[in-house]
């Protein structure tokens, strides 16, 4: 064996370095000569060299490189990889230790000091993190410690753990109610942090669209006018708009987008009646009304009013004018011996572009002035007021006659003079202008009252009186009475 020598003196050494993990043990015969004859088996001797292990090898791992794929939804503890290294020393310095000593700043692994086993720490994000590149390292128990290094690459896969998100809380937008089919209106967009399938987004219209009246591109998500629109029907749309993706599951959301239709004129002004008629007598003075066009229109806004009007035929003499507010007027006196009767044709546009308009006509009937005054009949009232809480409400009516036809009479109240009972009677009853009817407020107080109702034809003017008496009703007035059927 040329790693040891022996000296003369009988003293063996090593002559060349030892390598316990090549040979560990060394059998050694010694032969003992004076250098002519061997005399006795006494001058042979055995020596068996036992190799100590010192801590001169650092731990090998079993593989130059290690990889492993893990889903992003796998949970904490889940064991994803291990990685095996060995050392060819003995005893404590063949002991190995293994720590992960880079490429792990979020502590999303760990690894078991003793079996190498590498395992989840913390949940794993695929759309923060998809490759993690982790230095091992593998560290024996000799004095001093030697260790080695090894690289293990982490791959994260998607999962489908995320909804697509749009990048606006909602929409919303205009569309006039002419546009056209396959009109653009807006587009919606939504995202979604997954790959592949898993972030893949396809739009629908979810809710709000009962008649299919829009269309949403389901790729570049697109709204668009799929049918003709009617603001007159429905003028807005709040429609629900989804955005799923195609993992699995497949994950969704909505979104809603206001849609506002803005008119179109597409609807003429209407009179409230096809045909009028009215009678007006010959001494009214130029401005009089004889009756007032009511106007509704379908459409909105600067589609409407302001309204125009004008004579399409009729107006003879030109003895009538129409104002803006839709009155029709006098505009000149009449004479009802040279003309009675005039048949007018008036037509009204709206304010649109283009106008659109309606027609409609007017039989007037010229007559002669009033010739006989209204005549009024006095009225006097009894209230009862029970504990002096009259509640209010209608009183009684008026009545007058006129013996002119054609007349239209009109009722006010004329307080008495101040001083008297009843000049501030105007704070406690009405009249009715049209028929008469007189009324009062809550809480009239007991007592009488006088009021002069002025009846009027337009040319002659009657005051009559009404009394008012308000009486108390007490409870022993109520407890006294009598009930008879």
């Amino acid at each position: 064996m040329s790693q040891f020598q022996i000296r003369q003196t009988g003293e063996i050494y090593v002559a060349k370095p030892l390598d316990r993990e090549y040979i560990s043990q060394y059998n050694l015969n010694i032969v003992a000569t004076d250098g002519k004859f061997v005399t006795s088996t006494r001058q042979k001797a055995n020596l068996l060299v036992l190799v100590l292990d010192i801590n001169d090898n650092p731990p090998e791992f079993a593989s130059k490189f290690y990889s492993a794929i893990v889903p992003e939804v796998e949970s904490v503890g889940t064991e994803i990889v291990r990685v095996l290294a060995t050392s060819k020393d003995s005893g404590i310095n063949a002991e190995v230790f293994y720590s992960i000593v880079g490429g792990n700043e979020h502590k999303k692994f760990e690894i078991h000091a003793k079996t190498g086993v590498i395992s989840i720490a913390e949940p794993l994000d695929y759309e923060r993190a998809k490759d993690y590149l982790l230095t091992i390292q593998a560290t024996d128990g000799g004095t001093p410690p030697l260790s080695n290094h090894v690289t293990v690459n982490i791959t994260v896969t998607d999962s489908n753990d995320n909804a697509p998100v749009f990048v606006q809380m909602s929409y919303s937008a205009t569309i006039r109610e002419d546009a056209e089919i396959g009109d653009k209106i807006l587009q919606v967009t939504a995202n979604d942090l997954d790959s592949g399938l898993n972030g893949k987004v396809t739009y629908s219209i979810a809710n709000g669209d009962r008649h299919g009246q829009f269309q949403i591109d389901p790729v570049n998500g697109y709204i668009s006018v799929k049918s003709q629109l009617d603001r007159e029907m429905i003028s807005s749309y709040v429609l629900e708009v989804q955005a799923e993706d195609h993992g699995i599951p497949r994950l969704s959301n909505i979104v809603l987008v206001n849609l506002d239709i803005s008119d179109f004129n597409d609807n003429p002004p209407l009179f409230n009646q096809a045909n009028y008629s009215a009678i007006v007598q010959e001494d009214k003075a130029p401005g009089h009304t004889i009756l007032k066009f009511h106007i509704t229109d379908a459409d909105a806004g600067q589609n409407t009013a302001p309204y125009t009007f004008e004579f399409r035929s009729g107006n003879d003499g030109l003895m009538f004018k129409l104002a803006q507010d839709g009155s029709l007027q006098t505009a000149k006196k009449f004479n009802h011996r040279m003309k009675d009767n005039y048949l007018l044709h008036v037509r009204v546009f709206d304010n649109g572009t283009p106008p659109l308009f309606s027609d409609t006509f007017v039989a007037v009937k010229v007559i002669e002035e009033s010739q006989y005054p209204p005549v009024p009949t006095p009225l006097e009232i009894l209230v009862n007021s029970y504990l002096d809480q009259f509640p209010g409400g209608d009183l009684g009516r008026v009545h007058a006659t006129d013996q002119d036809q054609y007349d239209t009479l009109s009722y006010s109240l004329t307080a008495p003079p101040p001083g008297h009972v009843g000049s501030r009677i105007s704070d406690y009853l009405k009249i009715n202008p049209q028929d008469g009817t007189l009324s009062a407020i809550s809480a009239l107080d007991v007592g009488d009252y006088q009021v002069n109702v002025t009846v009027t034809d337009g040319k002659f003017k009657r005051t009559s009186l009404v009394k008012l008496n308000v009486e108390l009703i007490s409870e022993e007035t109520i407890k006294n009475a009598v009930l008879i059927r």
